[in-house]
């Protein structure tokens, strides 16, 4: 069972954490600056098959500093962020971390009926920096590589390695006048890549293509047709033929197909929501069998008062499996959450929601065994505190229950982080 307690840090003036950059799009003009640090007790840290010289338990301290910049940009709006952290383990030093990040985004209108948005984001993590006296070995055909085991639930962290995570993309929507017709599109490439050979094979690129076209209905309603193709490849997950472990050759990618209709519309003054419903086809390389489905991408909001509301929404999409032994998975989401003001400074918000993993395709890897499948349940409540434009606090207390087939990767964890961001 995992137990955490967020701890306030500061180094300085400031430091870390900070809100995606999609909210400092909307954030106002300036610079802010983030203090957080985490303190994680987690007595089944490893959930590793063969480490030595190991604590099973152990306790994480994980400050990290984050610098946001917005600014606005003629007819548009580029927002900036980068982070610095590290991971300190009190027993299982070898685990200790670095981590790095960077990202931005450009929001701009095209005349008067359209508007761009490209975005990037940039992450780096160090994993297992002094493991390399700590660990045993898994025996595998003496023609292979020596692969040390890493335990289940985040690959390859008992190994010296480097994991570079990055995202970019653009997309634009345009609309005519009085919103009756609506078009647009995107695309976006995401990449994993491992520096250790030991990792390469969990190395991937995904590409998603997009296109949407829609005409007010219903009127206020629009009703909008939608599609999508991806493609997940796996560039270096080919497993030679003389080791011990099946199936082999899988040097093999993914590619998804879906289409179909969303509407959406307000409800009076205080109800809006959209139901999409659509049909999705995942293609495996190398003569694997397909997978097709219904899909659906559901929301509703509720604003009761001017200062309650509530939100649900749910969704099915195919995701890759870089990290696991298992060629793709399919995810299906659900969260319902609210909002309360109580005053012009403090706010409050509670959510429960549920994520659940298939894993499609499962194989089984050096140290890992193949997984099937997990439902993750959440359950939270916060605060922010802003009494001046200054400053900001906020309080997040999280539980999460984690069931998984096989029962290896079974955790609950409960999280409490305070958080002060300073704006200049």
């Amino acid at each position: 069972m995992r137990y955490s307690v967020g701890l306030l840090t500061a180094v300085g003036a400031v430091l870390v954490a900070t809100p995606a950059l999609a909210d400092a799009l909307s954030a106002p003009a300036g610079l802010s600056a983030t203090a957080t640090g985490e303190v994680l007790y987690d007595s089944n840290q490893l959930r590793s098959l063969s480490a030595t010289n190991s604590h099973s338990d152990d306790i994480r301290y994980s400050p990290a500093g984050v610098l946001d910049y917005n600014h606005r940009l003629g007819r548009g709006t580029i927002a900036l962020t980068g982070l610095v952290g590290h991971d300190f383990f009190q027993y299982n030093h070898y685990l200790d971390r670095n981590r790095f990040g960077a990202g931005g985004v450009l929001n701009q209108s095209i005349g008067s009926r359209c508007t761009a948005v490209v975005n990037g984001n940039y992450s780096s993590r160090q994993n297992g920096i002094y493991s390399s006296n700590n660990l045993s070995t898994i025996p595998l055909d003496p023609t292979l590589p020596v692969i040390v085991d890493g335990p289940p639930d985040d690959v390859g962290r008992l190994i010296d390695n480097r994991q570079i995570f990055a995202t970019y993309g653009a997309n634009a929507n345009c609309g005519s006048p009085g919103g009756r017709l609506s078009f647009g599109g995107g695309v976006v490439r995401s990449t994993i890549d491992n520096g250790s050979q030991l990792r390469s094979f969990a190395n991937s690129n995904s590409m998603v293509y997009s296109l949407y076209a829609g005409l007010g209905v219903f009127r206020p309603g629009q009703l909008q047709i939608n599609g999508s193709y991806s493609t997940i490849d796996y560039p270096n997950r080919l497993i030679p033929l003389g080791s011990t472990i099946s199936p082999v050759g899988l040097n093999t990618g993914v590619k998804t197909y879906r289409a179909g209709l969303t509407y959406s519309r307000p409800i009076g003054a205080k109800l809006s929501g959209s139901i999409g419903l659509s049909y999705l086809t995942a293609r495996p390389e190398g003569g694997q069998s397909p997978y097709s489905a219904p899909a659906y991408d559901v929301s509703l909001n509720y604003h009761p008062s001017p200062r309650l509301s509530f939100a649900a929404v749910g969704s099915r999409s195919v995701l890759s499996s870089s990290s696991s032994g298992a060629l793709f998975r399919v995810v299906d989401a659900f969260q319902l959450s609210a909002t309360y003001d109580v005053s012009n400074t403090i706010s409050t918000h509670a959510n429960v929601g549920l994520t659940a993993n298939n894993y499609k395709q499962p194989f089984t890897i050096p140290g890992e065994i193949a997984r099937v499948s997990d439902t993750s349940k959440i359950v939270g409540v916060g605060m922010n505190y802003a009494p001046r434009p200054l400053y900001d606090i906020a309080v997040q207390v999280s539980e999460i229950f984690r069931s998984s087939n096989p029962r290896l990767y079974n955790y609950d964890s409960t999280r409490v982080s305070l958080t002060l961001s300073v704006h200049v």
